[in-house]
């Protein structure tokens, strides 16, 4: 079963600051942290492990 498709919106005026600042690795991350938040909720609370992201990213500590 393929997941429910969902949409992130980013202001990148307002956003482009802090990416300029943590750099596009971090910024990376940080948009697959936001993506994993509950649709429709203006916070963003997850529990995560840095391997699990990680992995998402097709990295490991190998």
């Amino acid at each position: 079963m393929r997941p429910e498709p969902r949409l992130l919106i980013v202001d990148v005026l307002a956003a482009a600051p802090t990416r300029q600042v943590v750099g596009p690795a971090a910024w990376c991350v940080l948009e697959s942290l936001a993506a994993m938040g509950q649709p429709g909720s203006s916070v963003v609370e997850l529990a995560v492990s840095t391997r699990s992201l990680a992995e998402s990213f097709g990295m490991s500590k190998d």
